[in-house]
C-alpha cells in the first residue's frame, strides 16, 4: 500500500461500505458497484474479497488477500534504478621468451533501489512507493576486484630452445603451455540482523577480503 494512505489510521480497517469511508475523496474516485451502490475499486469487490476494508481497497491488487499481496513486494524487488561507476586499469604484456601476462583491476561502486528480483536474496522492499529510501549498496557491489592471468609457452619443440627435432616427435613435445588465473576481490555487502528482530533493509560493508583463484 502507498505509504501516503497510512494517515487514514484506524479507518483502514473499516468496511468499505461504511458511510464514513464512502465519503472519503479517495473512495469517491472509485467506480460504483451497481449491485451494492457503493464506491469500490472494481465491480464485485465486496462479494469476492473476504474482508472488504478500506485498506484492502487501497492495495495495488485489491482482489488478492494478504498472502498473495506479498507478490507485489517481490515484483517491486525487480524494478528500480541502479548506478554503476568504475575505474578500470589493465596491463597486458608479452615477452619473446614465451611468457605473457595480463593484470586487470577494477575499483567500483554499485548503488541501487531495486536489488534482486528474488526477495529471498535481498530482503523485501520496505516501501516501494518511496524508492529513494531504498537506495543503498547493491548485493553485487564488490569495490575492489583484481584479476591476473599468465601463460608460459614451454621451450620444447621445433624452433624452441630444447627438443628442436621436427617430425612427429616435435609435434608431440612442442606447443605445450602452462597458464593460470587468480582473482582477488573484496567481499560484498551483507545484511544486518538484530536478535529477535527483523532483518534491516540497508546493507553494511564486510571488511574481510575474499580470495578466489584457480
Amino acid at each position: 500500500m502507498d505509504s501516503r494512505y497510512l494517515s487514514f489510521g484506524e479507518l483502514l480497517f473499516r468496511d468499505i461500505a461504511d458511510p464514513v469511508i464512502q465519503s472519503l475523496p479517495v473512495v469517491q474516485g472509485m467506480p460504483v458497484d451497481p449491485a451494492t451502490g457503493t464506491h469500490v475499486p472494481f465491480v464485485g469487490f465486496q462479494s469476492i474479497v473476504n474482508g472488504a476494508t478500506l485498506g484492502q481497497a487501497l492495495r495495488p491488487t485489491p482482489q488478492y488477500g494478504q498472502e498473495l499481496n506479498s507478490q507485489n513486494r517481490r515484483f517491486y524487488e525487480g524494478t528500480g534504478f541502479s548506478t554503476y561507476h568504475a575505474l578500470q586499469l589493465k596491463v597486458d604484456k608479452r615477452f619473446g621468451s614465451g611468457l605473457g601476462f595480463l593484470v586487470a583491476y577494477t575499483w567500483s561502486k554499485t548503488l541501487t533501489d531495486a536489488e534482486s528480483q528474488f526477495s529471498e536474496f535481498s530482503g523485501f522492499t520496505a516501501d516501494p512507493y518511496n524508492r529513494k529510501a531504498e537506495k543503498s549498496y547493491s548485493i553485487n557491489d564488490y569495490p575492489h576486484n583484481l584479476v591476473t592471468n599468465w601463460v608460459y609457452e614451454l621451450p620444447f619443440g621445433p624452433g624452441k630452445k630444447f627438443a628442436k627435432a621436427g617430425g612427429p616427435a616435435g609435434e608431440i613435445v612442442g606447443g605445450w603451455k602452462i597458464a593460470g588465473i587468480q582473482q582477488y576481490q573484496t567481499a560484498g555487502p551483507g545484511s544486518m540482523y538484530l536478535p529477535g528482530g527483523p532483518r534491516l533493509r540497508k546493507y553494511v560493508r564486510k571488511s574481510p577480503v575474499a580470495l578466489r583463484g584457480s
